[in-house]
């Protein structure tokens, strides 16, 4: 049996410090119910009962590849992925987030080609250039520019995937993804990347939940949900936007895309709403 951890110092020191235990009460029985959840239970079991000598290592990593896996937890036996459990990633108390993008234009550009199939406007890009310099970024008066421009932008998008819904959800005619199996692919991209396998577990109030985006496409379309894009504005910071997709008549959210100042810089977060949850939650007995 191995065990290997790999954290940054700053929070390698605050995970092992005495004072700052009681903080981890929570998640600390989180893990406890999943690790006794029937999934791992039988996980354990199939090892602990084919009368072989294996070997079982277990690697959270925290630091290593942190661009290219969302996985944070591996268990491999004799050296081999384990199917059932053997890539998680760990969502703690309640995190909507599943993914971020950068402020570049050719980051923006992507995702809203990705997650909608939607070109943005191509005069926007030297607007964008324009407007988001570190300059403008630091200052009052040039976040609001930069807020300013982003709320066309996303109000942009939102009215074309309107009109991509009302003409029967395919941004091109010619091909064989409507709109309802493009959000459930780009969604699965920014829980899990490219990785296949990868279950979700988040941690909250003492308990956890799995989310399973490999159901997505096809809870949405049994649930019937006919969608719609919208727009909201923060009240603090100048009314920055998010654009949002909601079921059309109970008005849930499906999930959104947030656009926030960070650290001199720009993001842009991807983030599930109570509709995603009740779609990818399985119940579990614990």
């Amino acid at each position: 049996y191995t065990y290997i951890l790999r954290l940054g110092i700053i929070n390698y020191r605050d995970l092992v410090s005495k004072q700052k235990r009681s903080a981890l009460a929570s998640e600390i029985k989180s893990v406890a119910a999943y690790v006794n959840s029937d999934e791992v239970r039988e996980a354990a079991r199939l090892v602990a009962t084919n009368k072989q000598n294996n070997e079982v290592a277990i690697i959270t990593d925290g630091v290593t590849g942190q661009k290219s896996t969302k996985v944070d937890l591996k268990t491999y036996l004799d050296g081999t992925i384990m199917k059932s459990i053997g890539q998680i990633s760990l969502k703690a108390r309640s995190t909507d987030q599943l993914g971020q993008r950068g402020g570049s234009w050719a980051a923006t550009e992507a995702l809203f080609k990705q997650m909608f199939g939607v070109e943005l406007n191509p005069s926007f890009e030297q607007q964008w250039i324009q407007t988001l310099t570190k300059e403008n970024k630091r200052s009052p008066e040039g976040m609001a520019l930069i807020t300013n421009l982003v709320n066309q932008i996303y109000q942009s998008a939102a009215d074309q995937i309107n009109k991509i819904l009302a003409t029967g959800g395919k941004s091109n005619p010619e091909e064989d993804v409507d709109f309802i199996a493009r959000i459930s692919r780009g969604l699965k991209y920014e829980a899990a990347l490219e990785q296949e396998g990868v279950i979700v577990i988040g941690l909250s109030k003492g308990d956890f939940y799995r989310l399973d985006f490999s159901k997505l496409e096809d809870n949405i379309r049994k649930a019937g949900i006919e969608f719609e894009a919208a727009m909201k504005k923060s009240k603090r910071g100048g009314g920055r936007p998010t654009l949002v997709i909601i079921d059309k008549n109970s008005k849930e959210i499906l999930f959104q895309i947030r656009f926030r100042f960070d650290s001199g810089g720009v993001r842009q977060y991807i983030e599930k709403g109570p509709l995603a949850t009740k779609l990818l939650t399985a119940s579990e007995e614990t």
